[in-house]
């Protein structure tokens, strides 16, 4: 028995192990990670990323000499051994049949052949897909810092949420009590109905904006839940308040220096700028001729008048020197290609540096909002607490109480509105400086 019981207690424990890994609890940066790593949209741009990787080495293969081989069997419908007869022969000289070709043949050919002038336009080709493929591959960094910027916003949305619900929760809860309060005082004859149905009205509201809350609250979450690759409607996954990126909040915004060399934005259209122009360059000697090297040893049996074994080297050019001048408008066309991209990269530094002022703007703005609604909070607090005495000593209303409550509600809901907005603006500076 006592075995039994130790095997009992061994599962449930196993039982309880199993059930505290399954309950997760992410903080923000486990979030960030997790999404990087599973977001469906991440995932088929770093296949894209990969493409283009294996088309630049694919390029780069046609730059070496390429060897083919071929066999060619035929079986004719008979050996081909045409009559001869020799000159000054007398009449009735039979003829001879000197065969020329059995009824089976086979020409066994292996050749190679190494571009020669092709190899200046193959080395420009193969310069532009590497630089394609490192485009795309920064391409998934720009992909990875919308999608961290995206889901850690999300993830203080969904706190926020969780803020405003607990502070009109405990607007409800301090209404309640004046609710009980001011039902003994109209059962007195101090206060009249009309007083307990404001306090009521003003009590239901704030349990709506707890429900509103909420609702906010489970729709971020189901977000977060899909982008870190679970169910939206898990309910085993826990996510740790983010105090730290909070407080990280009232420390000093990072100098703008760096931030255009950081962006990844930057890299990505500088790359392709480079890709345009080898694609100019490519196009440019694609009107040379074409002049390649060339070797091969054919094998030829079932034909008498072939030699069975031989080989050859030589070169052979070719030149298209009239094609309606569509090599000249291809290279007209990658040259545009190459302005428009140079007038790409200008643009997008521009852009950084235009979006790194403004979110550095915008971050002073909200901290110096946060500020301000910590001052007003403690005022709201004090105001409200005053008027609760004197509508208890009836020197005030209901109505100034219900007044002070709200301007509190509000000022506490101004508070965390403003710390939450202070961390959204440090989180896009962040993005915008290229440190995320």
């Amino acid at each position: 028995m006592i075995r039994y019981g130790l095997v009992s207690v061994a599962l449930l424990g196993a039982l309880g192990v199993v059930r505290s890994a399954r309950a997760d609890e992410l903080a923000i940066e486990d979030v960030s990670k997790l999404t990087v790593q599973n977001l469906a949209e991440l995932q088929a741009a770093r296949e894209h990323a990969t493409a283009a990787e294996r088309q630049s080495s694919s390029t780069r293969s046609r730059l070496f000499p390429s060897v083919h081989v071929s066999d060619e069997y035929q079986y004719w419908n008979h050996e081909f051994a045409p009559p001869f007869l020799l000159p000054g022969s007398p009449p009735g000289t039979p003829t001879l049949k000197f065969p020329v070709r059995d009824q089976q043949t086979n020409v066994f050919v292996v050749s190679g052949r190494q571009p020669l002038l092709g190899l200046l336009r193959g080395t420009q080709d193969y310069k532009a897909r590497s630089s394609n493929a490192e485009a795309s591959a920064a391409g998934v960094k720009v992909s990875e810092s919308d999608a961290r910027t995206d889901v850690e916003l999300e993830y203080l949305r969904l706190f926020q949420a969780k803020a405003r619900s607990e502070i009109a929760q405990a607007s409800a809860n301090e209404l309640a009590q004046e609710v009980t309060q001011t039902a003994a005082r109209v059962k007195a004859g101090t206060l009249t109905n009309s007083d307990l149905l404001r306090i009521q009205v003003a009590e239901a509201n704030a349990r709506q904006e707890v429900i509103v809350a909420d609702a906010e609250a489970t729709v971020s979450r189901g977000i977060i839940l899909s982008a870190i690759g679970r169910s939206p409607e898990d309910t085993t996954t826990e996510f740790k308040p983010p105090l730290e990126l909070l407080a990280q909040s009232d420390m000093p915004s990072p100098v703008a220096a760096d931030a255009v060399n950081r962006r990844p934005e930057m890299r990505q259209v500088k790359l392709r700028a480079e890709s345009a122009a080898h694609d100019e360059r490519a196009s440019f000697y694609a009107m040379l001729p074409e002049v390649d090297l060339e070797g091969a040893y054919l094998r030829t049996d079932g034909q008498k008048f072939a030699d069975p074994n031989s080989a050859y080297v030589g070169v052979k050019a070719d030149w298209a020197i009239w094609e309606w001048g569509a090599k000249s408008s291809a290279h007209e066309a990658a040259a545009a290609e190459v302005r428009a991209a140079a007038q790409d990269v200008e643009a997008t530094r521009r852009r950084v540096l235009r979006e790194v002022a403004a979110r550095r703007a915008t971050l002073g703005s909200a901290a110096s909002a946060v500020t301000l609604a910590r001052q007003n909070i403690a005022s709201a607090e004090e105001a409200y607490r005053v008027t609760a005495v004197q509508v208890q000593a009836g020197t005030s209303t209901t109505t100034d109480l219900l007044n002070a409550e709200s301007a509190l509600t509000e000022a506490r809901l101004k508070l965390e509105n403003a710390r939450y907005a202070q961390a959204a603006a440090r989180i896009l500076l962040d993005r915008a400086m290229g440190l995320r």
